[in-house]
């Protein structure tokens, strides 16, 4: 399940007179908000609000939240009176929660890095990081990944992570993009579209960061950067490096 990032330094911004907080996002996040429109809210908490729109879930993020790829990322500590927010719409490129509008000030690739072979050693690293998933998924795993859809509990079951991990894995590795059914149906909005953005080759920046440890064969970097995304949310991290790891044993060009 996503849920809060580990504590760091909190931001110092806090909504301004004019009600506007200037936030990060992808291109392909702004874009899907430059049509404007209503909004669903499907999630309020104080670091994350997340919404409906148009079928696809945008979020509003604090500093302290996970950086998911379908996200605005404020410096909020935390988001204060939003996460009580009564009525959301997408306006101009923006997100508007009752009075405050929150505005991509800055946009940041969430696209992984390319991947080259990687050594067998550092494979077994990622996997020993996906320990906790693989005993809750015992006796699934033999299965296509597609078909797990929606097991594990949370706004993003296990299974699902372990999926996103091994299509983000698999587009670092310059793999074709593989047809999959629409998720929505089988799980949450958040983790269909998390789904849909690791097809995109998007990922939370400690996924990306191992990837490019990964790309240096640096066995100290990448049990860092294993140990980083472990840390993500209940599951979730272990979710994403098992679904890496698999991914990894195939070898690239896999299909």
């Amino acid at each position: 399940m996503i849920a809060a990032a580990p504590a760091q330094a909190p931001g110092q911004d806090t909504v301004g007179p004019s009600g506007r907080v200037p936030a990060v996002a992808s291109a392909r996040l702004r874009s899907r908000l430059a049509a404007g429109g209503a909004a669903r809210i499907v999630h309020r908490g104080r670091d994350a609000v997340y919404l409906d729109v148009d079928g696809w879930c945008v979020g509003v993020l604090s500093a302290r939240a996970v950086a998911v790829p379908c996200g605005l990322r404020t410096s909020l500590p935390d988001l204060g009176g939003l996460a009580d927010v009564a009525r959301a719409r997408v306006f101009d490129g923006a997100v508007e929660l009752d009075d405050v509008r929150v505005q991509v000030g800055r946009l940041e690739s969430a696209t992984v890095p390319r991947l080259g072979p990687v050594e067998a050693p550092l494979v077994e690293q990622v996997l020993a990081g996906g320990v906790p998933a693989t005993r809750e998924l015992a006796g699934l795993l033999d299965r296509p990944l597609p078909t797990l859809l929606g097991r594990g509990s949370g706004l993003t079951p296990l299974a699902d992570d372990v999926l996103c991990g091994w299509l983000a894995t698999h587009h670092a590795l310059g793999g074709e993009v593989p047809a999959l059914p629409d998720p929505r149906p089988r799980t949450t909005l958040l983790s269909a579209t998390l789904v849909d953005c690791a097809r995109h080759g998007e990922a939370i920046p400690e996924f990306r960061a191992l990837l490019r440890a990964l790309g240096t064969g640096d066995r100290a970097g990448v049990a860092r950067a294993v140990a980083a995304v472990g840390a993500v949310g209940h599951t979730s991290g272990a979710g994403l490096l098992l679904g890496a790891g698999l991914r990894l044993q195939e070898g690239p060009g896999q299909r």
